[in-house]
């Protein structure tokens, strides 16, 4: 990702950098379970499909 380019308007500038965020994001795979992009360092693939750590925890149940 490029550095921080600032020109005379603030507006144009941030909406670079934001398009250069969602361009970054699109990157990564998405969460089958909840639809966001997974940022973390591995990511679980089941039948095809990906999955966070945040939604694989909340699948997990606990045996007594």
């Amino acid at each position: 990702m490029s550095g921080i380019y600032r020109s005379s308007c603030l507006a144009h500038d941030i909406e670079r950098f934001l398009a250069e965020e969602d361009h970054a994001l699109a990157q990564y795979p998405v969460c089958c379970r909840c639809g966001n992009h997974v940022q973390q360092d591995s990511i679980v693939r089941i039948d095809g499909n990906y999955y966070c750590d945040e939604c694989l925890n909340a699948l997990r149940e606990s045996i007594e």
